[in-house]
């Protein structure tokens, strides 16, 4: 079975509504975990659904600082029992 996985990720943009989200969007997906990571690699959000996504701040809600982040995606395929490999990573944040 095919999976395919796309993040699609920019800061707040002239304030509009569009690519202020670090989202996942793919195929066949059953269950999706992302989990970002600081640069010191301590946990700063996680999210468990598709529609979840990090939009830059911590699990406080506070804004993150400009910078290099570390992402771990986990994901499970309909029909399957088992989680994938981990699809891992670094985004950008600027404000």
């Amino acid at each position: 079975r095919h999976t395919r996985l796309q993040g699609d990720w920019s800061s707040d943009v002239c304030s509009s509504d569009l690519n202020e989200k670090f989202t996942i969007n793919g195929i066949n997906i059953a269950e999706v975990e992302g989990i970002i990571l600081n640069r010191w690699g301590a946990e700063i959000f996680r999210w468990e659904t598709m529609q979840g996504g990090w939009d830059g701040r911590t699990f406080a809600g506070d804004k993150s600082p400009e910078g290099t982040y570390f992402y771990i995606i986990k994901v499970r395929v309909k029909d399957t029992d088992n989680f994938l490999e981990p699809f891992t990573g670094t985004v950008t944040l600027l404000r």
